[in-house]
């Protein structure tokens, strides 16, 4: 063969060869992923790319091959992959639900065998001596949180992974090879404590033993105490009204005893751990904002909780107690507000404790995020709106560096009083935060799921927010749009409802900052409503809250818990207890009225016929006796209309002594009172759970009936027997 040709050959060849050699793998991970990945592609001999979580950044892709990409779609999105496929890459995803499922699969892949459990060993002795750190900022904050939840022993605690902890890697004691201690694991083994993971990973861990663990520190519910006699201190100088002040404190003390009661219940996620947590561990410890995922978490949380920490000292418990009292504040703003707008205390209660039974908000008191601390510089800038002080302007900024979603209140004033000026300040300060700490995270999210616009996800959300919230209070509310002329608090809501619906999550906890306006107007729609009955006259007044009263009361019984059927037990007796006081302020100040006469009956056959058919439909009383009951009463009101239009007095119908007594003494007319009153008390003590024995109850709605019908009984006959 030509020398030539062979030399031409030769250099073909090598030139394949070496462009097949040149040829390399590449990594793509976000720089939430950063550490797996970089440990990843070291052991495969490939090349790394991190980019910013959630973005879809170009990079040169010459002499690549393949590409393996770690992390979710949400991570890396799936404009990366489109990218890959233009310029003909072949690629794979290692990615799990959530950062630990990532990393677990990445060790996987490189045939490590992983525990599949992430608690390892017995962890009931809670000890902690000698403590040995990884390197970093983060182990070393992580390391002072976890100091305080451990009790002092002898057990040696390491922190960190075999990478950023040489003494972790040489008193390691379990049969899992040494990276596996990049996972968040918690591990006890030859009186040895491991809390491992990367930087990213690492909270992971501290938080999966202090569910397992749930340290009480009761010594520290004191603080709660301090803010209840605060906020009834800041009521009474704001208002001046014992009334109200009384009820609030009322309302206040059930809010602590059922949240004191569901502790256990607390709970924590591993977002807000190495979010909101991290940020503020950084804060107290490192007096700098430098927490792990930047990009996701607005500063505003952090802040709060670092604050709190100051008070407290740093744990999950505190954590709780900081969720109890920004919900106990946000209670006494709301309340507050709404007795700002209506000046009446007992309708002025009603949201609170609407609020107090919501399903919704008591499942965000019991997990912590920025849901509460947001809501309470939100309705705080409300409250301060309403009291005319440029001060909501502050808490409006407040509370966009919890949320974006607090610029909602400054555009619902802008549209309804046509000022802009708060809005462009708002913000203002809004963009600052947006851009000073790199929160561009959830855009990115948003972007990256294609939700902009997309009014089928939209009309979904929108749904299933709007099934959230119980339809009488949201068809009020949607009738108090047209008839209330304040439309701030309605406008607002709607935003919050909106922002909710458009957002990309499908979480309930979203819609919460909407619940409590909407119960707000509903409050302001029942006011209105009221004033329209002219209430000059105490005693109609009185006559008119027993009746409303009623309607909270079994709106408790249905819809709430153990302890908040308790509060509308206790509603039903003040129900009752009212409407013998209506009686004594209309005869002592001699307001009698035929108004306050029709009133009062009309009181008095409300609240029977709704308890009467409540409790039937509850499975307590037997169809009879609501058939009879409510048969009787249809019958008399017949009959006392028919008398009164021929100016006869219905007491005037009997004539024989008995019948007399039967229908028209105050024996009779107490007896019959007091007997409804023990047995719908007694029936409502068992619906909140008390072991009352049915036969008594039994018993009672036999001689209740039985009342009713000697009472009644004396009319309908003398109305056969007369003869106009």
């Amino acid at each position: 063969m030509d020398k030539h040709k062979i030399f031409a050959f030769l250099f073909i060849f090598l030139y394949f060869i070496l462009q097949i050699a040149s040829c390399k793998d590449l990594v793509i991970s976000s720089d939430q992923d950063a550490e797996i990945a970089e440990f990843f592609a070291e052991e495969i001999n490939a090349s790394l790319v991190v980019i910013r979580w959630g973005s879809c950044e170009e990079f040169d892709l010459s002499d690549v091959k393949r590409a393996i990409i770690i992390g979710g779609e949400v991570a890396v999105p799936k404009c990366v992959e489109d990218f890959l496929k233009e310029k003909n890459v072949t690629y794979e995803r290692i990615g799990g639900k959530r950062r630990e499922n990532t990393a677990k699969l990445v060790l996987k892949k490189l045939n490590i065998e992983v525990p599949e459990e992430d608690i390892l060993g017995n962890l009931s002795k809670q000890e902690g001596g000698a403590y040995f750190i990884g390197r970093g900022c983060v182990a070393e904050r992580w390391a002072n949180f976890l100091k305080n939840e451990l009790i002092e022993g002898n057990s040696s605690v390491f922190i960190g992974n075999f990478l950023n902890n040489e003494e972790l890697a040489k008193e390691w004691c379990l049969n899992y090879p040494t990276k596996v201690s990049l996972l968040p694991l918690v591990i006890r083994c030859d009186n040895k404590l491991f809390f491992t993971g990367t930087d990213n990973l690492l909270p992971i861990s501290i938080m999966k033993f202090e569910k397992i663990k749930k340290k009480c520190h009761s010594k520290l519910f004191f603080l709660v105490f301090i803010f209840y006699f605060l906020a009834i201190l800041a009521s009474h100088f704001l208002t001046r009204n014992i009334a109200f002040i009384s009820l609030l404190a009322l309302l206040l003390s059930i809010f602590i005893i059922k949240f004191y009661l569901l502790l256990e219940n607390f709970d924590v996620n591993w977002d807000c751990y190495v979010g909101y947590l991290d940020g503020a561990l950084s804060l107290y410890y490192q007096n700098t904002y430098d927490p792990i995922f930047r990009e996701k978490y607005f500063p505003g949380t952090s802040i709060v909780v670092a604050l709190w920490f100051m008070l407290t000292k740093p744990s999950t418990y505190s954590l709780y107690l900081l969720n109890l009292s920004a919900a106990l504040l946000l209670i006494t703003f709301l309340c507050l507000l709404a007795f700002s707008i209506t000046k009446n205390p007992f309708i002025s209660i009603l949201p609170g404790i609407l609020l107090l039974t919501d399903d919704i908000f008591e499942r965000t008191v019991l997990f912590f995020g920025s849901d509460i601390i947001f809501l309470f510089f939100f309705l705080s800038s409300l409250f301060l709106l309403y009291k005319n002080t440029k001060l909501w302007i502050l808490s409006s900024i407040f509370s966009t560096a919890v949320r974006f979603s607090g610029i909602i209140l400054p555009i619902s004033y802008a549209a309804v009083r046509r000022d802009i000026k708060p809005l462009l300040i708002v913000s203002f300060f809004s963009l600052l935060f947006l851009y000073s700490f790199g929160i561009t995270g959830y855009v990115r999210e948003y972007h990256s799921k294609s939700l902009m616009l997309n009014f089928e996800f939209f009309s979904e959300n929108f749904r299933l927010y709007a099934n959230a919230i119980h339809p009488v209070f949201l068809i009020l509310f949607v009738v108090s749009l047209f008839f209330l002329k304040e439309k701030i608090v309605g406008y607002t809501a709607i935003l919050c409802f909106v922002a909710a619906a458009a957002w990309c999550s499908r979480e309930p906890r979203y819609i919460l900052p909407a619940i409590p306006l909407i119960y707000l107007q509903v409050t302001i729609l029942v006011y209105e409503v009221y004033k329209k009955f002219k209430m000059e006259n105490p005693a109609n007044a009185i006559t008119i809250s027993r009746t409303i009263l009623i309607f909270v009361a079994v709106t408790l019984l249905y819809f709430g818990n153990e302890t908040v059927k308790l509060v509308g037990a206790f509603a039903i007796i003040l129900s009752f207890v009212l409407d013998a006081v209506d009686g004594l302020v209309a005869r002592k100040f001699k307001l009698q009225t035929v108004t306050g006469s029709l009133l009062d009956v009309l009181g008095d056959r409300i609240t029977e016929y709704v308890l009467w058919i409540f409790f039937l439909d509850a499975d307590l009383i037997p169809l009879w006796a609501s058939l009879i009951v409510i048969t009787r009463g249809v019958l008399t009101d017949f009959i006392r209309a028919e008398a009164e239009a021929k100016n006869i007095a219905v007491y005037d119908l009997p004539k024989s002594r008995v019948a007399k007594f039967l229908v028209a003494s105050r024996i009779m007319r107490f007896s019959i009172g007091f007997s409804k009153m023990i047995l719908f008390s007694l029936l409502s003590f068992k619906m909140a759970g008390f072991d009352i024995s049915y036969s008594i109850c039994y018993t009672l709605i036999i001689i209740t009936v039985a009342l009713n019908i000697l009472r009644g009984l004396p009319v309908i006959i003398e109305r056969l027997k007369y003869r106009p």
